[in-house]
């Protein structure tokens, strides 16, 4: 990790959650839940995953014109909210309990309502 990660999209979506009182449970939504390994070639267009914070995620696939091929997402229902669909960019990385999916947003679940990012200061 560079000290790059901190200005990125990604800090500052992080930086963002912390106006949401359940960020504990909005990052615990990133994980399966305990005994549930699931590797990219298992997951399934519109199928409902449980994550560690009780929640469930839905995969959602979507064609990708120039390779004909599915994309696959990972979101929840505060996704849908706030118009951000979480793309898995790289899979299957071997991780000492299991195996992690790279999004490039962050899966927010169903009880997170839109956030205004545009009134969010991010220089803080």
């Amino acid at each position: 990790w560079s000290s790059d990660v901190c200005s990125s999209d990604l800090g500052q979506m992080l930086e963002a959650l912390t106006a949401v009182p359940e960020a504990e449970t909005i990052l615990n939504y990133h994980a399966t839940a305990p005994g549930n390994v699931v590797v990219a070639e298992d997951l399934k267009c519109s199928e409902l995953i449980e994550m560690t914070s009780g929640g469930l995620s839905r995969t959602q696939c979507i064609k990708n014109p120039d390779t004909d091929l599915d994309d696959f997402y990972q979101k929840g229902g505060g996704n849908r909210k706030n118009d951000m669909l979480p793309k898995i960019i790289d899979s299957n990385i071997e991780a000492c309990n299991g195996v992690i999916h790279v999004v490039d947003k962050v899966m927010l679940p169903n009880f997170v309502g839109a956030i205004d990012f545009d009134n969010i200061d991010f220089s803080k």
